[in-house]
């Protein structure tokens, strides 16, 4: 038989559509299989259990003639005088357990290499036929979006495929497509990955021409709140460095506790690990929310009021002096986080307030409060 003709066996095999006698066949073969290797397991205990119970009747019988040896045991059990123990010596004949084996119903013969070698090709065909569909499907995609026929959330949504299976697709062609390929479908990431294609897409930021449409496509996916946790991951100096800046410059951050963003960038200054450089991200920031974070000065959380105020200090400047003089004068006591913010500022100002501070009694005890805790920090 030369190579060609082993081959049209092969391809006659898989196309070759199997009765439904095989296939009844073949499952009747292995759930005999099964049921055979279930016996066969509950057999084995029972014979374990068996020998355990035969050294346990054994070890008693010893222990009974050591400590009983004087006394005879013949034929029928005597009468026993008044106060003495009738013994009697344990059955050392190991008990009988029938294990009722049913016969196995017959199967017929076991499916030959060929057989199942056409059911194992049958099950697999609707399989790469659901994978061709997809293919089509991410196809026309994105096709319509670089055509600009259709925007990438329309295009999705009237695709019909769930969209784990368009996410998979499109992560697959990432990998070998070109910069314009790339673009394309980042758009259509944007609308159906989730937060399983963080790390493809961080790989993409090391190169300069994609790095902005990858964050914006991470972005979209994660919500800006969630650029923290891909801070985290990210082994990019730069990258981490423009995700904190746009934690902090993110639209809507209000002086309120609620914000997101905000909260988010202040659990990257409470990591002593990326402290540094999320105060030196904000120090780069042209408009620092100050006023969102002299609000956090009020948590009710040590660690959110104390990371405001590293915040606050380290960016300095008049206007975040003026407010942290505000807030110092106007309550008693003002949260030692406030202090310690002052303390942190430089300039004229907030040299002058804190020697004017120190000659005030009322004053003194909290400014010696904050720098005592100030010198304790490790930044």
């Amino acid at each position: 038989m030369n190579e060609e003709h082993f081959d049209q066996l092969i391809r006659d095999a898989l196309r070759a559509q199997p009765e439904a006698e095989q296939f009844a066949r073949l499952e009747a073969f292995w759930q005999a299989a099964s049921r055979r290797e279930r016996r066969t397991r509950t057999a084995r205990r029972v014979m374990a259990l068996a020998a355990s119970l035969l050294a346990a009747a054994a070890i008693a019988g010893w222990v009974v003639r050591q400590k009983f040896g004087g006394v005879e045991v013949v034929g029928a059990p005597r009468p026993n005088p008044a106060g003495t123990l009738e013994l009697k010596p344990p059955d050392l004949d190991p008990p009988h357990v029938a294990v009722a084996e049913a016969p196995p119903p017959s199967v017929g013969r076991e499916p030959t290499a060929m057989e199942q070698f056409a059911f194992y090709s049958h099950a697999q065909r609707g399989r790469a036929a659901e994978n061709q569909t997809l293919v089509t499907v991410v196809d026309d995609l994105v096709q319509q979006v670089a055509a600009g026929d259709a925007e990438p959330r329309q295009a999705v949504d009237a695709a019909g495929i769930a969209m784990a299976g368009i996410e998979r697709e499109l992560l697959r062609r990432l990998v070998r497509s070109t910069d314009q390929e790339k673009r394309t479908l980042l758009r259509l990431l944007a609308v159906s990955g989730s937060e399983k294609s963080t790390l493809a897409l961080l790989k993409l930021t090391r190169r300069d021409p994609l790095r902005n449409e990858s964050l914006l496509t991470i972005e979209q996916i994660v919500g800006v709140a969630g650029l923290a946790d891909v801070a985290r991951l990210s082994n990019d100096a730069r990258v981490r460095r423009i995700l904190m800046q746009r934690l902090l410059t993110a639209e809507g951050n209000e002086a309120n506790e609620t914000n997101e963003a905000v909260s988010a960038y202040l659990s990257l200054v409470q990591d002593a690990a990326l402290r540094g450089e999320a105060l030196a991200a904000a120090h780069a920031v042209a408009n620092v929310p100050v006023q969102t974070l002299m609000a956090r000065l009020q948590s009710d959380a040590d660690a959110v009021r104390l990371s405001a105020a590293l915040v606050l200090g380290h960016v300095n400047g008049p206007e975040v002096t003026r407010s942290l003089v505000e807030l110092v004068s106007a309550e008693r006591p003002a949260p030692t986080e406030a202090w310690i913010a002052l303390l942190a500022c430089r300039g004229e100002l907030a040299e002058e307030f804190l020697s004017y501070a120190t000659r005030r009694p009322q004053l003194l005890g909290q400014v010696n409060n904050a720098r005592v805790q100030f010198a304790r920090m490790k930044l």
